[in-house]
């Protein structure tokens, strides 16, 4: 629809479009997990308000999901 290419990996896609502030993410930025410069996860953003920052993103144990990131154990 918006005509956005994006890399299948999410090493690859970090170095895709441009890095933001946390507090400045809304629905449909990517949100990079990881340590020491190594991706581990990616997510997309659902919303980001007073409540938290809601993502969706899929895990192998329990399939695609929908949480807070701030309330979550998984992060």
């Amino acid at each position: 629809r918006f005509n956005i290419k994006v890399s299948q990996s999410s090493n690859s896609q970090i170095h895709e479009g441009d890095a933001i502030k946390l507090d400045q993410a809304r629905a449909g930025d990517l949100l990079f997990f990881g340590h020491k410069g190594h991706v581990s996860h990616v997510a997309m953003v659902v919303s980001n308000d007073e409540n938290g920052i809601i993502v969706v993103h899929s895990t192998s144990s329990r399939g695609v999901v929908v949480e807070n990131v701030n309330e979550s154990k998984y992060w």
